[in-house]
């Protein structure tokens, strides 16, 4: 792709016709900084009074610039909605985003300064101060232009065109151009390129960011001394190169050493305490380590920092939840329940999340009626929510399947995951591999298994078709409300959903029952709870023999919008 020189910005009306978002708790503030920008030939001029108005303006509106207070509303700031908003790519990159601080304090400022706005402010400053700094940055947003459209636009090949363009036109960028081909390059996994790139520039001058890149791709390329030795001599001569300590500790747990990387993370929080994504690896970290008490110090401290912002997920509180299980304290399990369930009210992976949760705290407190019903709840849930569901809910999930007796739901789970590539909890790698023995010893392929752990290609409607506790007192099992009666369910789908019965891991023959009794449902020849529930196996076997088959997808919406109606729920 061939592109022109980028013109020069003119001072005089590089602000005209820009828009800007102010971010400040003081009305007072705000209208000093709106007097002072209007003095710029900015005409469009928002104001927001906290983080949540920020977003809402942000969601509803494109900015040129956004000038932020470092101190926002309690238990949120500027460097906090900086992440939200790169987090969620609610701005472009084009946007400029500057901190206005009256912190000068070390810490305050370098914690601002690692998740890369493109400039802070300390006050007091000038108006001639302020228009200097803006119209740098926008001088190089408006060279980076199209490179930044590019990437937004998920073409990161044209993008690295884009970057050799302004290597040979704006040298006073080249470094910069230099920085973000060489990022793509490794999105790419073009390493070898990338390694020959942070090599030249390092030839011309020792940049930590150029050193930290090459240290990158060695680690990629599975060297991971040099890796590791990269990174620590970074560190030594650039201790607030905080990105530095997160690659280390990365490359530390790679090599096995998860306490010297535990060790790293808190040398980083001695410098800045409050980046989520630090806290949260420490936490799993600590959780691999079985040091549960630093584990929850770290993941209540995530929750503390996120707050109600858009970084916080479902997760969060199952990482904290899950830890509180196993140093025994249900109490505190239900707390972060009760949190869960609050913070995503009315979303569905927040009730997924907090169903897998409660299936797992009420079993500990020998409610296993309401455990089961919950945890029924949750394999609907993750059904709805196909690929969104995480990793580590979805083990969650399987473990509580094996403790409600449901080996077949468990094993199909875990074969998932593991086909995924990824890395099973301990206790979860043994039922898979405990499912797999006599199988190996047979010499045979893996076949279904029933709600007994045994091999058998015929499985009879229990675990995931019909909820059955196996191996106890049938009296004593708690009733399952997707159970259905096969015998009162429409003829004309009578004989596809028995096939799904003999076969339950058989995707075709759920899809099969599945299709015919939605369009029954569709045309009001269908609807009793019987049908419903019995819907609602045909779907959970779909969802868990092929989640990501556009079937599977499908299906679930148009049952999950039919059953919003007023008419289907009646």
């Amino acid at each position: 792709m061939k592109v022109g020189p980028v013109r020069s910005i003119n001072p005089a009306g590089a602000f005209r016709g820009k828009r800007v978002l102010l971010v400040d708790r003081h009305p007072a503030v705000r209208a000093s900084m709106r007097d002072l920008v209007s003095t710029l030939g900015v005409s469009s001029i928002h104001m927001a009074e906290s983080s949540n108005s920020a977003k809402r303006h942000v969601g509803n509106q494109h900015f040129d610039v956004i000038l932020c207070d470092y101190l926002l509303e309690q238990n949120k700031d500027g460097q906090q909605l900086l992440e939200e908003l790169r987090h969620t790519r609610a701005i472009a990159l084009s946007t400029i985003f500057m901190i206005v601080t009256g912190e000068r304090s070390y810490q305050s400022v370098v914690s601002v300064a690692e998740l890369a706005p493109d400039d802070y402010l300390i006050k007091p400053f000038t108006p001639e101060h302020l228009a200097q700094r803006l119209h740098k940055a926008l001088e190089k947003k408006h060279v980076f232009r199209i490179a930044h459209e590019l990437v937004d636009a998920g073409k990161p090949q044209q993008a690295i065109g884009e970057c050799d363009q302004i290597v040979r036109l704006h040298t006073r960028h080249a470094m910069d151009a230099m920085r973000l081909k060489a990022q793509l390059l490794i999105a790419l996994e073009r390493n070898e390129e990338a390694e020959e790139l942070y090599r030249a520039i390092l030839e011309r001058k020792a940049i930590p960011w150029a050193r930290m890149g090459l240290a990158w791709v060695l680690f990629k390329k599975g060297e991971l001394d040099a890796a590791a030795a990269a990174a620590a001599e970074v560190i030594a001569e650039s201790p607030a190169y905080l990105s530095a300590y997160t690659f280390l500790a990365d490359v530390q747990d790679a090599q096995g050493d998860a306490e010297s990387a535990m060790q790293t993370l808190d040398r980083a929080s001695q410098h800045s305490p409050n980046n989520v994504a630090r806290l949260r690896k420490l936490g799993h970290l600590a959780v691999g380590a079985r040091d549960l008490d630093r584990a929850r110090r770290a993941f209540d401290k995530v929750l503390e920092r996120a707050g109600d912002s858009d970084i916080v997920a479902p997760d969060d509180y199952a990482n904290a939840a899950r830890v509180s299980i196993q140093q025994g304290s249900i109490q505190d399990t239900e707390k972060y329940v009760q949190q869960l369930r609050r913070r995503f009210r009315g979303k569905a992976e927040g009730d997924f999340a907090a169903d897998v949760l409660d299936s797992l705290c009420l079993a500990r407190r020998g409610q296993h009626a309401a455990a089961q019903a919950s945890l029924i709840k949750a394999l609907d849930g993750a059904a709805a929510l196909g690929e969104a569901v995480s990793p580590a809910l979805l083990m969650d999930l399987a473990q509580s399947c094996v403790l409600h007796d449901r080996p077949a739901s468990a094993i199909l789970l875990l074969e998932r995951l593991d086909a995924a590539g990824v890395a099973l909890r301990a206790d979860m790698r043994d039922v898979l591999v405990e499912h797999r023995r006599p199988l190996q010893v047979a010499g045979t392929e893996s076949e279904p298994v029933d709600d007994a752990g045994k091999a058998a290609p015929q499985v009879d409607a229990g675990d995931i078709d019909g909820g059955r506790v196996a191996g106890g007192d049938a009296a004593a099992a708690p009733v399952d409300p997707d159970h259905f009666d096969l015998d009162t369910i429409p003829a004309e789908v009578r004989q596809a959903v028995g096939q799904s019965n003999a076969t339950p891991s058989d995707f075709d023959a759920a899809s099969a029952a599945a299709a015919a009794l939605l369009d029954l449902l569709k045309q009001g020849e269908a609807g009793t709870g019987n049908d419903l529930a019995c819907m609602r196996v045909l779907l959970r076997r779909m969802f868990l023999a092929r989640s990501r088959h556009p079937a599977t997808v499908s299906m679930h919406k148009e049952f999950a919008a039919m059953r919003a109606t007023p008419a289907a729920a009646g």
